[in-house]
């Protein structure tokens, strides 16, 4: 930040600078107007790469900004980039309805309005996170809510952070009471959620941030934590919260006091997949197979077979059971479990992306953005993501592929990648807009009026603002 073309205002300016084997002790930023003048921006360093500041062009024209990065060894890397500043300004702040976990809206992650582009970094602020992979924000309230996780084993700093949408503000920030926080965070009536990477569930206050109560999913959590750490967000449903240990079992609790309504039957598998609650059915898909169970009673429905290493969290949408997988995506009858279809998706990984209707049409991330036939599965239109090859001189990324959820708003559907940008797309499969953000988009984008917010892989929280918001 900021993008190629800013416009005249105060807005946020990101550094990222790191080297693959030396650490990056300084960078400084030095400006050269259109007139000839020279300034200097000052940089703090935010996180292990990220340097934050704010650029505030008066005159519109060809920018100059020459970086210089200093390693510990007083080597010195140098980059320069030019931007035409635009007259105008980022769009004012309009803060709407709440998101307040990820799959929200009805259909799932379907908003009937949202910012329209082009978008702007309206703020951008470090929440703490390293190597970002699930940590997807949610909002309620006016504000933004994300948890804060740190995979490095021993290391300190995992938690939950609250946000002014509008202006980035902290209003709180929380400790974890167990260990890192890897999944996104819920909300529900004025608390927040959390299930804990080693198998503990938390609940905050969404005002205060003070914890309301914390609570093991197995007994023996006490002594420490399960096989293998927990991705997954808390289900916030009709008749309680709906949480899953690793892999299995799912269970039902009270949403004041954490305590146990009902153990169900289902399992979400050993990566990102959670369960989730449509008609009063609960769905849960993983390798090896699935289950639908009656909610909350727990009477099977049906079971099937799936050979996917890896799933994402299904979907119910027009009676159509939706998911994807490592090897493509699969639409059954939500009914009876049955095989509608499914298609080969390239670039999915295991960490999966949800698919989001729009209408007539499915959204699937992978390798490139798929927007597919809802009822044959033909591929209407693709957005090739990752061919530009300047996009591999300077991006620091795991893969390419797309684990971002899509989330559809208005006219436009928003979604990150590994290839560093996040979009927005129409229906027509037509880039709208456009800004890279250096590092891997792994989380899901959400809204709120007419602003988006992202959680980069470098442990960035950014707010675009866009022309309008809800209506």
């Amino acid at each position: 930040s900021p993008g190629p073309k800013p416009v005249s205002g105060r807005q946020p300016l990101v550094v990222l600078a790191y080297d693959t084997a030396l650490l990056v002790k300084s960078v400084t930023c030095r400006w050269t107007n259109p007139d000839g003048r020279v300034s200097t921006t000052p940089l703090q360093q935010q996180g292990d790469w990220s340097w934050h500041g704010s650029f505030e062009p008066g005159t519109p024209g060809r920018w100059k900004c020459d970086l210089v990065a200093t390693d510990v060894t007083g080597a010195e890397w140098k980059r320069q980039q030019q931007f035409q500043v635009e007259t105008g300004q980022t769009a004012k702040p309009k803060v709407g309805g709440d998101f307040p976990w990820v799959l929200s809206g009805t259909p799932p992650r379907r908003l009937a309005a949202g910012p329209t582009a082009p978008l702007r970094p309206l703020w951008v602020t470090h929440t703490g996170s390293v190597h970002v992979l699930h940590n997807s924000p949610v909002t309620a309230g006016g504000r933004v809510f994300v948890s804060v996780g740190n995979p490095n084993a021993g290391t300190p700093g995992a938690g939950v952070l609250c946000l002014d949408a509008a202006t980035g503000k902290r209003l709180w920030r929380t400790d974890s009471p167990r260990g890192d926080i890897r999944g996104p965070v819920s909300v529900h009536d004025g608390v927040v959620y959390a299930i804990l990477a080693e198998g503990w569930i938390a609940a905050f206050d969404a005002g205060t941030g003070q914890v309301k109560w914390t609570r093991p999913l197995n007994a023996s959590y006490r002594d420490g934590r399960p096989l293998a750490i927990i991705n997954t967000p808390p289900v916030p449903t009709a008749k309680g919260l709906l949480v899953n240990d690793w892999q299995k079992p799912l269970w039902l609790v009270d949403y004041t006091t954490g305590k146990t309504i009902r153990r169900l039957a289902g399992d979400v598998g050993a990566y990102a997949a959670f369960a989730t609650v449509f008609d009063d059915v609960l769905y849960s898909v993983r390798r090896g197979g699935g289950t639908a169970v009656r909610f909350p009673g727990g009477e099977p429905v049906w079971t099937i077979t799936e050979t996917s290493r890896s799933t994402s969290a299904p979907i119910v949408v027009d009676g159509k059971l939706i998911y994807t997988g490592s090897s493509g995506i699969r639409v059954r009858d939500a009914a009876t479990g049955k095989l509608l279809w499914q298609k080969g998706l390239s670039g999915a990984g295991y960490q999966n992306a949800a698919p989001v209707v729009w209408d007539d049409l499915i959204l699937a991330n992978g390798g490139d953005m798929r927007l597919l036939d809802l009822k044959t599965g033909a591929t209407r239109h693709t957005v090739p993501c990752g061919r530009e090859a300047d996009r591999f001189r300077r991006s620091r990324r795991q893969a390419l592929a797309g684990s971002s959820t899509p989330i559809i708003a208005g006219d436009l559907a928003f979604f990150g990648h590994d290839d560093t940008s996040i979009r927005g797309v129409t229906r027509n499969g037509e880039v709208a807009w456009e800004h890279r953000l250096g590092t891997p988009i792994k989380t899901s984008p959400v809204i709120t009026g007419n602003l988006l917010l992202v959680h980069d892989y470098a442990g960035n929280l950014w707010c675009f603002a866009g022309q309008s918001g809800d209506r």
